[in-house]
């Protein structure tokens, strides 16, 4: 389904980016399901980060280590203080570290969060 704020915003069509770093998270998504609602879920997810915190995918997955988490963990404890369920921010919180580890954050440099 095309038309939702995120497709222009990280300039997708489908299965298809004109971002790196959005395509590397689409690709895996779509080696591992092709789900449909996994692709929107994942892409929504993701833009509200880059949307909050005012970088475009490939400026979050530039950051280091330590900022993405610090980024990420600002952006989970947001949610909460928004009474976002706790179930939806741990969904959140897989749908961010997926992205950062198909980004190349994996092993010593896997994101590292509170639940």
């Amino acid at each position: 389904m095309s038309g939702r704020w995120f497709d222009g915003y990280f300039r997708v069509e489908g299965w298809e980016s004109e971002y790196q770093s959005v395509q590397k998270v689409l690709d895996h998504l779509s080696r591992r399901t092709k789900s449909e609602s996994s692709r929107i879920q994942y892409l929504q997810t993701i833009a509200k980060l880059c949307r909050r915190e005012g970088k475009s995918p490939q400026e979050m997955v530039a950051l280091s280590q330590e900022e993405a988490e610090d980024r990420v963990q600002s952006y989970l404890d947001y949610m909460s203080k928004q009474g976002m369920s706790k179930r939806w921010i741990n969904t959140s919180m897989w749908h961010l570290v997926s992205f950062f580890r198909a980004n190349g954050f994996k092993k010593q440099r896997e994101l590292e969060l509170e639940r």
